[in-house]
């Protein structure tokens, strides 16, 4: 499994917490796009097939 980069646990932390792509681009001064690229990636190096970040653990 691929390691996720500090941006991508960044990024799931504040998905596990409720926060939005919005919301999460925001926070962290990114683009919209980045923020949907970066959790995007997440759920691939997590094979995730329900996309269910929530039920992860931070």
């Amino acid at each position: 499994m691929n390691r996720l980069t500090d941006r991508e646990i960044e990024v799931m932390n504040l998905v596990t917490s409720g926060y939005d792509n919005q919301e999460i681009a925001k926070k962290l001064r990114i683009s919209r796009n980045a923020t949907e690229a970066c959790v995007s990636s997440i759920y691939k190096k997590l094979d995730d097939k329900n996309k269910n970040l929530k039920k992860i653990q931070p």
